[in-house]
């Protein structure tokens, strides 16, 4: 949580100081950071973090859910920074003429055009689903923002109050092209065969679009 800078702030109506903190009130910070890492983890709340809540103008009663919705936004927003780095190249070939036929030239016509159909909602579907999920963290990001740097407590609030609804939608988003991005590597050998024939590209892109199937 990268929000050390930014507590002392948020708990007493007050911008932070922009001159360099002294030992105590580093010392501080680091204990309000400690105990709500604790409580988002536990979903209980101490005196220190039931106060920082309280600033947020959270209510008591609603604390454990907030705090639950917190972990698993926090869960889900570092397992999509980790999926989309180390998926990367994915990314750029499915964009890319790679992600067609090399045998396209012994492809009857027809079969051609179907596969390259199937592609592009494939190329379309994980845009979808990439898209759904970096404009929900985006939301959580503007929400934060406004907490730390505006000290206005109600985007965040509410925010949190509807995530553990949006993190499931999440969640889902996530498995999706994250299972199509573990299966394009075992069919490339992580990325080491890029051009593939038609045999082996037709079910892949199936699969893709399989994971894609509801309307979710």
């Amino acid at each position: 949580l990268a929000m050390e800078e930014n507590l002392d702030g948020a708990s007493d109506g007050a911008p932070a100081a922009h001159a360099r903190p002294d030992e105590a009130l580093l010392d501080r910070q680091r204990s309000v950071t400690h105990a709500l890492t604790e409580a988002i983890w536990t979903s209980e709340t101490g005196g220190q973090s039931k106060s920082l809540l309280q600033s947020f103008r959270i209510q008591e009663a609603d604390m454990p859910r907030v705090l639950f919705a917190w972990k698993g936004i926090s869960y889900y927003e570092f397992l999509f920074r980790g999926l989309v780095k180390e998926h990367k190249d994915f990314f750029r070939w499915l964009g890319a003429s790679d992600s067609l036929p090399r045998d396209a030239h012994q492809i009857p016509s027809d079969q051609m055009k179907e596969l390259q159909a199937r592609r592009q909602r494939s190329i379309q579907a994980i845009r979808k689903t990439y898209m759904r999920c970096a404009n929900l963290l985006n939301r959580y990001e503007d929400a934060y923002e406004a907490l730390t740097s505006r000290n206005d407590p109600k985007p965040f609030q509410h925010f949190l109050m509807a995530a553990p609804t949006l993190f499931q939608g999440l969640g889902v988003s996530i498995g999706r092209f994250g299972h199509a991005s573990n299966a394009w590597s075992v069919l490339t050998n992580k990325g080491r065969r890029m051009r593939l024939g038609f045999a082996r590209l037709e079910p892949f892109y199936d699969f893709v679009l399989s994971l894609h199937a509801d309307k979710g």
